[in-house]
């Protein structure tokens, strides 16, 4: 992530209030993968993961 949680939270807080259960989502701008030496980029076989506490996990395939 290029942000750390806190700053996500502080300044998403900056503009809307809080609920108890809000998410939020975040995503990655198209070309990133091209930042890094080698460029990272998902592949077939890759699988990406995501886990809540208490809920479970969500994975799914790269294809």
């Amino acid at each position: 992530m290029i942000f750390d949680i806190p700053t996500l939270i502080r300044t998403i807080g900056r503009s809307i209030s809080f609920d108890p259960g809000d998410v939020i989502a975040t995503g990655t701008l198209a070309g990133l993968g091209l930042g890094f030496t080698p460029p990272k980029y998902l592949n077939p076989g890759d699988r990406v993961s995501v886990s809540i506490d208490a809920i479970g996990v969500l994975e799914s395939p790269v294809v």
